[in-house]
């Protein structure tokens, strides 16, 4: 090559292959995180849950309000900035607290357990109503809903996993998981005539953990654990420490839809009753209506605590949409949750502070008695 056709080459420019750039991973359909600023209301403040959401979200600078009303008035001195209303969510002040306030989220945490089964359905499925409806009056953006993978029931047919579009067949002889199949029924209708608002259902399998008061945590108090003889089923449970992480997920997200919330894996019911230091105390299939309803009849003696199909049928929720598209992953797997509700109840025993009652084992001393001789007794199935 000549010193001119060098020259020339050189103050041509170089040809470089263009580099891609490297992609961030997603997941997939994960929801978009709303604007920094949100104002919250939280429903049921004086509730377990409403008062450890409450705390929790308070360690969040993001939240420039969190106001919590219910009709009981919460412990003193326990919150650092959540503001306290007294108001039952039935009353027509609720639209101007909301509009005066200019809330833009509610988490609707104002749900009962009750044996008056009249109250129940009008606190949980008229209460949800009128929070609904005033969400949509005055442009709330953002409505949480806790509710339970047991809406779907326990029947002999379900599939080994039920996922968000399985009908919500739980029975009506269930009047706690009625009234929240009643609630998500109304929701999905509402939601057809306002679109606008944005709405998560949170669908949780059996909560257990170290302090919450629960059907399960209920259930596993005494010694002896009635189970049906011959069935064994899975059971699903999460944490409570990602029930509180759940709603926070959907408190920050755009978020609209059911979901299922549960922990990784499932355990046999008998498992889960013998790691929790119990012993399961089988029942004859045909006596066990007759034997819960003496033990609901009982003077002092709290409901049921889960109901007899539950003990029975598989209702394991598919949990693919939690991951994939509410973008959620709990940190206790269901083993884990379980040790950590048994650690704790190992350690209240050894400190005197055990909760297996004495009514418990009457309770349990009852249940034996009907097994020796069930025709004794005048028993009717609900």
């Amino acid at each position: 090559m000549s010193e001119a056709t060098a020259q020339e080459a050189a103050k041509k420019p170089k040809m470089t292959t263009p580099r891609r750039k490297a992609r961030r991973p997603t997941v997939p359909h994960a929801p978009r995180a709303r604007s920094v600023t949100r104002r919250i209301m939280i429903t049921g403040l004086a509730g377990y849950w409403g008062t450890r959401l409450a705390l929790r979200l308070e360690q969040d600078p993001r939240y420039e309000l969190i106001l919590g009303v219910d009709t009981q008035v919460p412990t003193a001195g326990q919150f650092s900035r959540t503001e306290f209303l007294g108001l039952d969510v039935k009353s027509p002040m609720l639209l101007d607290v909301l509009t005066a306030q200019r809330i833009d989220t509610v988490v609707h945490l104002n749900i009962v357990h009750s044996r008056d089964k009249e109250r129940m359905l009008d606190n949980n499925v008229l209460g949800t109503r009128h929070v609904l409806a005033a969400c949509a009056e005055v442009g709330v953006k953002k409505l949480i809903l806790k509710s339970s993978t047991g809406v779907y029931g326990a029947l002999a047919d379900n599939p080994n996993f039920l996922p968000e579009s399985w009908p919500l067949r739980g029975r009506p002889y269930h009047p706690y998981f009625r009234s929240y199949v009643e609630v998500e029924k109304y929701a999905s209708e509402f939601l057809g005539r306002h679109p606008d608002l944005k709405l998560s259902i949170l669908r949780f399998a059996s909560i257990l953990g170290p302090t919450a008061d629960t059907a399960l945590s209920r259930y596993l108090r005494d010694r002896m654990v009635p189970t049906i003889l011959g069935f064994d089923p899975l059971y699903q449970v999460t944490h409570e420490e990602d029930v509180l992480g759940a709603f926070c997920r959907a408190v920050e997200t755009d978020f609209h839809g059911p979901v299922n919330i549960a922990a990784d894996g499932v355990l046999y019911l008998h498992r889960i009753i013998r790691m929790a230091g119990r012993t399961p105390l089988p029942i004859v299939t045909g006596l066990s209506f007759p034997i819960l309803n003496t033990l609901a009849s009982l003077p002092l003696m709290p409901l049921p605590p889960i109901e007899i199909d539950y003990l029975r049928y598989l209702w394991v929720a598919d949990t693919a949409k939690m991951r994939e598209e509410f973008g959620f992953h709990p940190r206790f797997s269901a083993e884990e949750t379980v040790k950590d509700f048994a650690t704790a109840r190992r350690v209240q025993r050894f400190a005197g502070q055990d909760d297996s009652s004495e009514l418990g084992e009457y309770a349990s001393s009852v249940l034996r008695d009907i097994l020796e001789d069930p025709e004794e007794d005048e028993l009717h199935a609900p």
